[in-house]
């Protein structure tokens, strides 16, 4: 020891090369910094220690200089050493956590249906796991035994969707959330017996004693919807059914650590078109800690590892949707080295989920796809002519493809990696070009009736409001402002003389007078419905008396009249966009993969047009009743595994 070879050198700094060169990682510094606060502190108790006030000044003097090289020497030995080890007590965490290179490990694909499967949890033996799939329509709760290929469906008594499914750390129970009335979390046995509803939330994680749940206010199997501001984490206490408040802020897919310490998620911050991980403590006291402010401009999903070790993550960093790790702290949720790359063959990977000995990596697989289709239409029998036939194709996902006024482009919403843009594209699918192209959410495009101006929804102010463009996308201005940061603003629509423009403010629609400036006037609120629920205005009608909308909530197609001042609901259509037929009577949508013709003096549906493959969304016929039009969407979403590598 140094104190050994001096006796001038005191034993504190024994105790700082011991705990330097500890092999115990959790007994040894866990950063310089730490070191050097108790080195600092040894030299403070030098300087100040009583012994030195018996001596005369130029003895002080003497012995102090003589410390200071005892010191120097000790330091010295202590840098020698850990460069001997190849500093390795600064970053032998880092290397005792050295990870699983997935990279060596063996791929397989575990789902084949067609439509989706996601949100896979792996069972904490490594034998079985659940996750979503809407192979029958609707979403249910599946399991299936890894290495078999029939999955039994948990959930197949409830006709709406159940998503998000999270086996108990025994393995023995299920948590998930269900849109069933009332909609929430809900724990059943792995069995999918003993069903029980335990709270409200989305994302459910469980502590690691299986005895409380961790779940955000809202949920999205993607970070391409920002839903408001009025989003956090609550903890739910599974006994009692308490339920208390951990973090008040716009915070998405949860997840515990290990040790029940912290809390993992992603979310929104301030600056536009970002989204953030961070972790917090369980209990909330403290601040939380930021992981990926400085990195990629896309980070979420969060996952512990279960030695927790590391936190994994879907980033966009080097270009596709694929996951990433960063060595942490468990206990203060301090990063202890930069993210590094699990690479994994698939251009979009998210979903991730471990066996419990950390060996078994579960994930999704996701391919979109969506172009658009036409086909000729006969309006005055009601009924499809021929075949459809692809407008555009290729490698990209767009929504609500709309065509303007003079017929010679579509304008629409385009969907990127990180962030939806606006594009048009001629009327034969050449010449796509971006209208916006940049971090900000743009989405809900609209050609004004004379095709001069585009009105659009967009977050680039901070919440969403309604924005003009030229056609050229030149010109953008905001020309909705807040009433209240946490509501959003969106869905606008043309009256058909182009001086009027509706739009949704939950928990109402308003029509805006475009030929007056915004902060002269006060919107046309819409009247409140009988249940109270928000009429989402989708389509003006060309004789300017009506507005078709969604009853949000009811999952309700309907129309508001002028002339009447009433509601009239039309069909139940979940996640249906209506448009006007040009007689003001008739309006097309679009249910799983076929698109039906409603009459609303009738309130008869007519079925126009299955497909096969596709799902067919935002169907609109054009203005001379000729043609049919929507987006051919395609979504494909699989489940994989990769077993780690054997030891060598």
């Amino acid at each position: 020891m140094a104190s050994s070879i001096n006796s001038e050198i005191p034993p504190e700094l024994d105790q700082i090369l011991v705990k330097a060169l500890e092999k115990d990682a959790d007994l040894s510094y866990q950063t310089a910094s730490d070191l050097r606060a108790d080195l600092k502190r040894i030299k403070r108790e030098i300087d100040s220690s009583p012994s030195w006030n018996s001596v005369s000044e130029p003895q002080i003097q003497t012995k102090t200089v003589a410390t200071r090289n005892y010191l120097f020497i000790a330091l010295t030995i202590i840098f020698i050493s850990l460069m001997a080890f190849g500093g390795w007590f600064l970053f032998k965490n880092r290397k005792m956590a050295e990870g699983i290179d997935w990279s060596k490990g063996t791929n397989t694909q575990l789902t084949e249906q067609s439509g989706i499967e996601y949100f896979p949890s792996i069972a904490p033996d490594g034998k079985s796991f659940v996750f979503a799939s809407d192979a029958k329509g609707n979403f249910d709760i599946y399991s299936q035994r890894i290495g078999g290929k029939n999955p039994t469906n948990l959930t197949e008594n409830s006709i709406s969707d159940d998503t998000q499914p999270a086996f108990s750390p025994d393995g023995n129970r299920i948590a998930f959330r269900s849109e069933r009335s009332p909609a929430g979390i809900y724990v059943m046995e792995a069995t999918g017996e003993n069903l029980r509803r335990v709270g409200d939330g989305a994302h459910p994680s469980w502590s690691p004693d299986g005895k409380e749940i961790v779940v955000s206010t809202n949920g999205m199997d993607a970070p391409n919807v920002l839903i408001g501001k009025d989003n956090g984490l609550s903890i739910i206490n599974l006994e009692t059914g308490a339920k208390r408040e951990l973090l008040k802020q716009n915070a998405y897919f949860p997840t515990w650590s290990p040790n029940k310490k912290r809390i993992a998620y992603w979310f929104y911050p301030t600056a536009i078109g970002r989204r953030d991980i961070a972790t917090i403590s369980a209990d909330g006291k403290a601040e939380p800690i930021v992981l990926t402010g400085e990195f990629a401009l896309s980070n979420w999903n969060p996952v512990w590892s279960p030695d927790g070790k590391f936190l994994y993550f879907v980033s966009d960093k080097n270009g596709n949707w694929n996951f990433w790790r960063v060595a942490i702290d468990e206990n203060s949720g301090k990063p202890l080295g930069e993210p590094e790359p699990i690479v994994t063959p698939s251009k979009y990977s998210r979903h991730l989920a471990f066996s419990a000995d950390g060996k078994k990596m579960i994930y999704v697989q996701s391919e979109t796809e969506s172009n658009i289709q036409r086909v000729d239409f006969d309006d005055k029998n009601e009924k499809i002519i021929g075949n459809p036939s692809w407008v555009t194709t290729g490698d990209r996902e767009v929504t609500r493809a709309i065509l303007s006024p003079d017929g010679k482009q579509f304008l629409m919403r385009q969907i990127r990696r990180t962030q939806d843009d606006i594009v048009v594209v001629n009327q034969d699918g050449t010449g796509w070009h971006d209208i916006t192209n940049d971090t900000p959410f743009d989405r809900f495009p609209r050609w004004s009736p004379d095709g001069s101006q585009i009105a659009l929804a967009s977050d680039r102010s901070g919440n969403y409001e309604i924005w003009m463009c030229n056609t050229d996308g030149t010109n953008l201005r905001q020309i909705t402002f807040p009433v209240s940061v946490s509501i959003a603003t969106s869905f606008p629509v043309f009256s058909p003389d182009g001086k009027h423009l509706a739009f949704n403010r939950p928990p109402n629609s308003y029509i805006l007078d475009l030929t007056k400036d915004y902060k002269s006037q006060t919107p046309f609120k819409l009247p409140a419905t009988d249940t109270g629920n928000l009429f989402g205005v989708w389509d003006w009608s060309p004789d300017g008396k009506k507005l078709l909308g969604i009853f949000q909530n009811e999952l309700m197609i309907g129309y508001f009249s002028f002339e009447s001042n009433t509601y009239t609901r039309i069909l139940k259509a979940p996640g249906s966009v209506p448009s006007w037929l040009p007689d003001s009577r008739h309006f097309v949508y679009a249910e799983n993969n076929k698109v039906f013709l409603a009459d609303i003096e009738t309130k008869q549906t007519k079925e126009l047009l299955s497909l096969q493959i596709e799902q067919p969304r935002s169907p609109f016929v054009t203005p001379d009743g000729k043609n049919l039009y929507y987006v051919a969407h395609l979504n494909k979403s699989d489940i994989w595994l990769i077993d780690a590598p054997s030891a060598p």
